[in-house]
């Protein structure tokens, strides 16, 4: 899934886009801490009480109490982003990982459908 991101408090030069992989196992949407560099907040994360955790591994986590504004995009760069803004709450982790769309904040933004045979995901912006 195709993810633009942006600030409320701030204007971000070349705002980062990447593609994620929507996880009904992820309580919450992770990325990788250079998602921050790239959106310049880096120094601003406050570092989680709770680690994260992965198969067979534990880290370290941050946060950005602000919390982001994100926006789907689709294969094609010159399509317009798809649905309307809508608001993740990211931990951000400095291991190397594709990034994750958890149930905490993704997961409330949309009715989100899987078809594992057609290996499709379907989204319905709520």
């Amino acid at each position: 899934m195709g993810v633009h991101l942006s600030l409320d408090d701030r204007d971000v030069a070349e705002p980062p886009r990447f593609l994620g992989l929507v996880d009904s196992g992820a309580w919450r949407t992770l990325l990788p801490r250079a998602i921050a560099v790239q959106l310049g907040i880096d120094d601003l994360l406050v570092a989680d009480d709770e680690s994260g955790e992965g198969v067979g591994i534990t880290f370290p986590t941050w946060s950005y109490p602000p919390g982001l504004m994100a926006q789907i995009f689709l294969d094609e760069p010159e399509l317009p982003l798809w649905g309307t803004p809508f608001r993740l709450e990211p931990g951000f982790a400095s291991i190397d990982f594709l990034p994750l769309l958890g149930r905490a904040d993704f997961f409330r933004a949309f009715v989100v459908r899987f078809d594992e045979p057609g290996q499709v995901v379907e989204l319905d912006q709520i």
